[in-house]
């Protein structure tokens, strides 16, 4: 299933191009073809820009498991006490996990200390609830992203 995936990823790009001539745009976080959520970062309580993936980006394929590894950078560097980064589609609900191995990791900074925190289980009453919600119909009124986001947090001196 996931081989297929990659390949339908990839021909949305190909159709882009096939379809103007030209070589479609790098779209980083919002890349509605491919990946269907986003990064959200906080600096001491401040949005932060981040931009698009450096092109060092790589996929793994292990015991049926696929892994996408990135590093996500600042648009400007930033120092902060506090960081916070939040992964979740604002429109739906996106079920997906971060690597049980080192899911992130902090560069240049080695005072900091990282925490990741994963979201809470959803119950049944709100998977029920979920599951109602057309699948052509984008439903932001109940915030389900927002609400299970995976948390990256960096604490520094």
């Amino acid at each position: 299933m996931w081989p297929g995936a990659l390949v339908c990823g990839a021909s949305f790009a190909a159709m882009q191009y096939l379809a103007s001539g030209a070589v479609p745009a790098r779209q980083g976080t919002g890349q509605t073809g491919i990946v269907p959520y986003r990064a959200y970062a906080t600096a001491d309580g401040v949005k932060t820009p981040l931009t698009d993936p450096l092109p060092d980006y790589w996929l793994d394929y292990n015991d049926d498991v696929l892994t996408l590894n990135f590093t996500l950078p600042f648009k400007t560097p930033v120092k902060a006490k506090e960081l916070k980064i939040d992964i979740y589609d604002a429109t739906i609900f996106v079920d997906f996990s971060f690597a049980k191995d080192k899911p992130v990791q902090i560069v240049g900074a080695p005072a900091c200390k990282l925490d990741v925190v994963l979201p809470r289980e959803m119950t049944f009453a709100e998977g029920k609830a979920l599951s109602n919600i057309p699948a052509d119909q984008q439903n932001t009124t109940m915030a389900w992203g927002a609400q299970f986001a995976h948390k990256i947090l960096v604490h520094c001196p």
